[in-house]
C-alpha cells in the first residue's frame, strides 16, 4: 500500500487530477442547460477520476522502456511497483470502468451509460494503441490525435447526467470540442523539451519547430471555434491568443519551453472551468 501512495503523491497527485476532472465534469454537467445538480456532478466527478486515474497508470506501463532510459527515478523504472502488478491493476480498472457505465445508466439512462462504455473502450484501445501501435508511433501527431478525441465522449457523457436528450444537441458536442481543443493544445505544450532523449520522438523532436507551432494553432483554433460558439470568447479567446504568442518562445528562447507549458496549463483550466465561472460569477 505505502508503494501505491507514494506513485500517487508523485505520479497522480489528486488536488491537480481533481482540477482537471471537476473541470471537465462541470463544464459538461452545466453543458446540458439544466440547473447545476450536485450529485449529477459527483457521479461524473467520479466516473472523470476512475478514467484519468486508469490513462495515467496505463501510460506509466506503456512508456516503461522509454522511462528506463529518459525518466528512470519514475515508480515503475526505480522499482517501486512491478510491472506485472500494474498490468494486472490496469485490467481490473478496465473492468471497474465497464460496471460504471452501470452507474451512469441507473442514475441518467442510456445515453450517459452509452457515452460512458464508448470512452471505456476506446481508453483500452488506446492502451493497445489500436493494435497498431508501430505504424502510429512513427507519427506522433497522428498518434496525439487517436488519444485525445476521447474527450468528446467523456464530456459529453457529463452532459447527459444533467439532460439526457442533449446527446442529440450541437451545443453538447461543441461543448466538448472546446475542451479537446485545449486538452490537446496543453498535451503539445509540454513536450517542447529541445533537449529531452531522442528515445521519447517528441512532436518538437520529430516534426520540428514550425510544424509543432502549426499543430497549437491549429488545436488553439479549434478551442476558440468551439468557445465562440458556445458564448464564452470573451473570457477564452485571451487564453488562446497568450498560448499561441508564448510560442515564439520555440524560436527565440528554446530552452524556456517551461513558460509554454505554464501558460498552456493555465489556459486548459480555464478553458475546462469557464462554463463554471459563468454560472456562478456570470463572466
Amino acid at each position: 500500500m505505502a508503494a501505491w501512495l507514494t506513485y500517487i503523491k508523485e505520479r497522480f497527485p489528486i488536488p491537480v487530477y481533481l482540477l482537471l476532472a471537476g473541470g471537465m465534469t462541470t463544464t459538461g454537467v452545466l453543458a446540458g442547460q439544466a440547473p447545476l445538480s450536485w450529485l449529477a456532478v459527483a457521479v461524473g466527478l467520479v466516473g472523470n477520476l476512475l478514467f484519468l486515474a486508469l490513462l495515467r497508470l496505463m501510460d506509466e506501463y506503456k512508456d516503461y522502456d522509454k522511462d528506463r532510459v529518459a525518466h528512470p527515478e519514475r515508480p515503475l523504472p526505480r522499482g517501486l511497483l512491478e510491472v506485472a502488478t500494474v498490468r494486472r491493476v490496469i485490467h481490473a480498472g478496465a473492468l471497474v470502468m465497464l460496471g460504471y457505465s452501470g452507474v451512469a445508466y441507473f442514475y441518467a439512462g442510456f445515453p450517459a451509460a452509452s457515452l460512458y462504455l464508448i470512452s471505456t473502450v476506446f481508453l483500452w484501445l488506446m492502451f493497445k494503441e489500436f493494435y497498431i501501435g508501430s505504424w502510429l508511433a512513427r507519427i506522433p501527431i497522428l498518434y496525439a490525435i487517436t488519444h485525445q478525441v476521447v474527450m468528446l465522449p467523456l464530456v459529453a457523457f457529463c452532459t447527459t447526467l444533467g439532460r439526457p436528450e442533449s446527446i442529440g444537441d450541437p451545443m453538447t458536442w461543441i461543448t466538448a470540442s472546446m475542451a479537446l481543443g485545449s486538452f490537446f493544445t496543453y498535451e503539445i505544450c509540454r513536450k517542447l523539451d529541445p533537449e529531452a532523449p531522442r528515445i521519447l520522438d517528441t512532436y518538437l523532436i520529430h516534426h520540428g519547430r514550425i510544424a509543432t507551432s502549426f499543430f497549437v494553432v491549429c488545436t488553439c483554433a479549434l478551442a476558440a471555434w468551439a468557445s465562440y460558439r458556445v458564448g464564452m470568447h470573451k473570457l477564452l479567446w485571451p487564453a488562446n491568443a497568450i498560448v499561441l504568442a508564448s510560442l515564439s518562445l520555440l524560436f527565440v528562447a528554446p530552452r524556456k519551453y517551461k513558460v509554454v507549458e505554464a501558460i498552456a496549463t493555465l489556459s486548459l483550466v480555464l478553458h475546462l472551468w469557464g462554463h463554471t465561472l459563468r454560472y456562478f460569477i456570470g463572466c
